[in-house]
């Protein structure tokens, strides 16, 4: 209980880490926020810098710093294992996220991480 409280106050904190100019990801990374503003109405860079930056890193582009998260360009998982995973967390390793999002949040980081996991 005490690791994931850790990593629950980590990860909602992390928009601290945000505060400063971000290093530019790439083209795909702009494209994905792009289609997701305009698909869900998300502003991709402030949810993912206040939930899931710190332990997702530059836009999930590459392993989290302190958090230690995987980089989510590499995700292998499919809309439904990623809604779930968001909304639900993983026990010790991620919160659950169901209570911080809105529904029109949650299907924007989904669209977000496939449209980056995308070859």
């Amino acid at each position: 209980m005490r690791i994931f409280a850790r990593q629950l106050i980590a990860c909602t904190l992390s928009a601290a880490a945000f505060s400063a100019p971000l290093v530019h990801a790439g083209d795909k990374t702009e494209d994905a926020m792009k289609m997701v503003q305009e698909k869900y109405g998300v502003d991709v860079k402030k949810v993912f810098g206040t939930q899931c930056g710190l332990c997702h890193g530059k836009y999930g582009m590459e392993m989290g710093g302190r958090g230690g998260g995987p980089k989510l360009a590499d995700t292998k998982m499919n809309e439904a294992q990623l809604t779930d995973r968001i909304s639900n967390g993983k026990t010790g390793m991620m919160p659950p996220f169901k209570k911080m999002l809105k529904e029109n949040e949650l299907q924007g980081m989904v669209a977000y991480i496939l449209a980056i996991a995308a070859k």
